[in-house]
C-alpha cells in the first residue's frame, strides 16, 4: 500500500516541481522584459502562460494533499482492524480456555505499540518523497558535465607577445551544421584586427572558442604557440577577455560592477578604466557617483551605458588579448570613435580583436577579416579597409 502511494506522491511532486520551474521562468522573463512585452501588447499572453503553469502546479500539490489525507485514516483503519482481530480471536481462545484474559490484554498492548510507527510511516512517506524529488533536481544540476573540461596536466598560460592562431578550426553547435569550416587565421602580436561578415558566419563563435566556452570539433587554437586545450581555464580567461554585445551587469554599485574581475582594485584604477571607456562623466553626474546602485541587469542604464561599463570592467582586468564582440553597437558614432581612439593608445602592444559590422570601426583596424560560411573569405589591409561594406 505504502509503495503504491509512494509512486503517486513522487509523480505529483515531480510534476509540481517542473511546473514551478516553468512558472518562475515566466515570472522572471516578464519582469526582465516588461517594456518589450508591453510594447508588443503581449501582457495577456504572458498572463495566460503564468496562470496555466500556476494552475497545473496547484493541481499537483492538491493531489498530494489528497493522498496525504488518505494515508492517515487508511493506516488507522488497518491498525484498528488488527486490534479488533486480536480481541475477536483472543476472546474465542479465552472462551476455549487456551488463553487468559491477561494474554489477550498483552497482545492488544503490543498492537497498540506498533500502531504509532506504522502511522508515522505514512507521514514520513510524503516528506521523504518530497525530499527525494527536490534532491534529484539538485543532483541533476550538480551532475551535469561541462562541455569543456580542463586537462589534468594543464599548465598556466604564459602570454609574452599575444599571437593568436586558429589552425584549421571546425565547429558545430548541434553536431550537424558546421558554423566554422576549416577556418585558419593568424593574428600578430599587438595587431588590431576587425572581424566582419554576414549573420551566422561564425564571428561570435571565434570569441567563444578563444576563451574555451566550447572546444573546436577539429583543429586547434594557439596563443603564443600554446594549445589552449592544455592550459588552465583560469589563466586563459585572465589573459583573454571578451566583451559581448549582450552585457550582464549585477544588481550592485557601479564601482563593484567595474571592479568585478578585480575586487581589490584601487578607486583610482576604477576611475581610470571608466574614463577610458568614456563613462566617467556620466557616473559622476549621478547623485551617488560610483556608489550608485544600478538594479537588476542594469535596468536603470541605457544600452550604450551598459556596454561602456562592461568595457571598463574588461579594461580594468588588464588582459593581454581583448576581444570586443559588437561591444559599442548601442553607442553613438562620436562616442564610439573617441572610445576606439583611447583604446588604440592604451592597448598599444596588446592584441585587439574587434567583431563589428560598422565600417567606421573597421577603419581603425590594421586588418579587416571578412568571414563567410565559416571561412575567411578575404583580408583587407591599408586604405581599402575604409570601403568595406559588411
Amino acid at each position: 500500500l505504502i509503495r503504491r502511494i509512494n509512486k503517486k506522491v513522487r509523480f505529483h511532486f515531480e510534476r509540481a516541481r517542473e511546473e514551478y520551474a516553468k512558472m518562475t521562468t515566466v515570472l522572471q522573463e516578464t519582469l526582465v522584459a516588461m517594456i518589450p512585452i508591453r510594447a508588443v501588447g503581449a501582457s495577456e499572453y504572458m498572463y495566460k502562460r503564468f496562470f496555466g503553469h500556476n494552475a497545473s502546479y496547484s493541481k499537483h500539490l492538491i493531489s498530494v494533499g489528497k493522498l496525504r489525507a488518505t494515508i492517515w485514516p487508511t493506516l488507522n483503519f488497518i491498525v484498528n482492524m488488527a486490534v479488533l482481530v486480536v480481541f475477536w480471536y483472543g476472546g474465542m481462545k479465552v472462551i476455549g480456555g487456551a488463553l487468559s484474559v491477561g494474554d489477550v490484554a498483552a497482545f492488544s498492548m503490543y498492537v497498540g505499540m506498533i500502531s504509532w510507527p506504522i502511522t508515522s510511516l505514512g507521514f514520513l512517506t510524503v516528506i521523504m518523497e518530497r525530499a527525494r524529488v527536490a534532491a534529484s533536481r539538485v543532483f541533476e544540476v550538480l551532475d551535469t558535465k561541462s562541455d569543456v573540461e580542463e586537462d589534468p596536466n594543464a599548465v598556466p598560460l604564459v602570454v609574452k607577445e599575444g599571437r593568436v592562431k586558429f589552425d584549421d578550426v571546425w565547429f558545430s553547435y548541434d553536431g550537424k551544421t558546421w558554423v566554422l569550416r576549416g577556418l585558419s587565421l593568424e593574428i600578430a602580436p599587438g595587431e588590431i584586427v576587425a572581424v566582419t561578415g554576414p549573420p551566422g558566419s561564425g564571428k561570435s563563435t571565434l570569441a567563444m572558442l578563444l576563451i574555451r566556452l566550447a572546444d573546436p570539433k577539429k583543429g586547434r587554437i594557439l596563443i603564443d604557440g600554446q594549445d589552449i586545450r592544455y592550459v588552465t581555464l583560469e589563466s586563459l580567461r585572465r589573459q583573454v577577455t571578451v566583451v559581448h554585445q549582450d552585457v550582464y551587469l549585477f544588481p550592485d554599485t557601479i564601482r563593484n560592477n567595474i571592479a568585478y574581475a578585480r575586487p581589490d582594485a584601487f578607486m583610482d584604477e576604477v576611475v581610470w578604466a571608466a574614463k577610458l571607456a568614456h563613462i566617467h562623466d556620466f557616473i559622476v553626474s549621478l547623485s551617488k557617483g560610483y556608489n550608485t546602485e544600478i538594479g537588476e541587469r542594469g535596468v536603470t542604464l541605457s544600452g550604450g551605458q551598459r556596454q561602456r561599463l562592461a568595457l571598463a570592467r574588461a579594461l580594468l582586468a588588464d588582459p593581454k588579448i581583448v576581444v570586443l564582440d559588437d561591444t559599442t553597437s548601442e553607442v553613438d558614432a562620436e562616442t564610439e570613435r573617441a572610445i576606439y581612439e583611447a583604446l588604440t593608445k592604451h592597448l598599444k602592444g596588446k592584441t585587439l580583436i574587434v567583431i563589428t559590422q560598422r565600417p567606421s570601426t573597421m577603419a581603425i583596424a590594421d586588418r579587416v577579416i571578412v568571414l563567410e560560411n565559416g571561412r575567411v573569405k578575404k583580408e583587407i589591409r591599408g586604405a581599402a579597409r575604409r570601403g568595406v561594406v559588411s
